[in-house]
């Protein structure tokens, strides 16, 4: 099984995190990935670290997350923490054959990562966005229909709570998000909705494993019908014994049955009434 494994500079803790074989994370134009490591830190108090780690699986450097994200150097220590640099721009696009209806610009500015993930169908700057904003993470958003602000402004800090939970940003689950977001931004947001955005951006990192078999869908789902009773089993039994396969990894063997934002819903379902649990990929304490 590959590993990620380094030592933290500030507790000198030896941390691990293991990964199915089948399991890839991208680099970027640096040949880095960014992965945050949160664990009990100096003092027992929590730390938050990220990692720049290579294609390799090494772990390059590392940076404590602190307020205003600080990321001073510890000297003497075996990982440097590389000097700030001006925030990339990285752009969300989308399948060209699935047209983002409800919104005409999206744009996450990930102040730990040091990146900006955008989605631009305007090309205007001086357009009136809703925006939530805090030290790590500022969001931004605009409709192509009116919406209440209110009701969008659930949606994103939802989104940015789920964000903040992440330990790997991939574009694909972005994209992902945006086409979910775009179906559903312009209704209230549900319980299966903030499940679900939570399972998009978690999608690389995460194991969905089937907990329950049997299942009398029936007696769980109000008035179900044929096809969805199929949806659910068809995911049930590739979720069964389930201890390699991600959650687009399970989405890419079953979307000739429904789409993606069907998929995930459907999953969110099936998490939410503890039929299947989720297995997030995390890095714990090397014994």
């Amino acid at each position: 099984m590959k590993k990620i494994e380094y030592q933290c500079n500030v507790c000198l803790k030896q941390r691990i995190m293991a990964l199915p074989e089948n399991i890839d994370f991208n680099v970027d134009t640096r040949g880095l990935m960014d992965i945050i490591d949160v664990h009990k830190c100096k003092g027992n108090k929590e730390n938050a670290i990220l990692l720049h780690v290579d294609s390799d699986l090494n772990v390059r450097t590392q940076i404590p997350v602190k307020k205003e994200n600080d990321v001073s150097s510890i000297p003497e220590l075996p990982l440097p923490s590389p000097q700030k640099v001006e925030r990339s721009k990285i752009e969300i696009i989308t399948d060209h054959l699935i047209r983002i209806r409800n919104i005409d610009f999206f744009q996450i500015n990930d102040k730990i990562r040091n990146k900006i993930f955008v989605f631009d169908q305007t090309n205007k700057n001086d357009l009136d966005k809703i925006i939530i904003d805090d030290q790590f993470l500022e969001i931004q958003i605009l409709t192509e229909k009116e919406v209440q602000e209110n009701q969008i402004k659930k949606w994103l800090n939802e989104i940015k709570e789920a964000y903040s939970k992440a330990i790997y940003i991939d574009i694909k689950a972005l994209e992902l998000l945006l086409k979910f977001l775009d179906n559903k931004i312009i209704n209230e947001m549900s319980l299966n909705d903030q499940i679900a955005l939570e399972l998009i951006l978690n999608s690389i990192c995460s194991i969905p494993q089937t907990i329950k078999e049997d299942i009398e869908f029936e007696e769980i789902f109000n008035g179900i019908d044929t096809v969805e009773s199929r949806n659910l089993d068809s995911i049930l039994e590739k979720c069964k014994n389930n201890e390699k396969n991600n959650i687009l990894q399970v989405y890419n063997e079953l979307k000739n049955n429904f789409s993606f934002s069907e998929y995930i819903s459907i999953l969110a379902n099936l998490v939410e009434k503890e039929i299947i649990k989720i297995f997030t990929l995390m890095f714990v304490d090397k014994k």
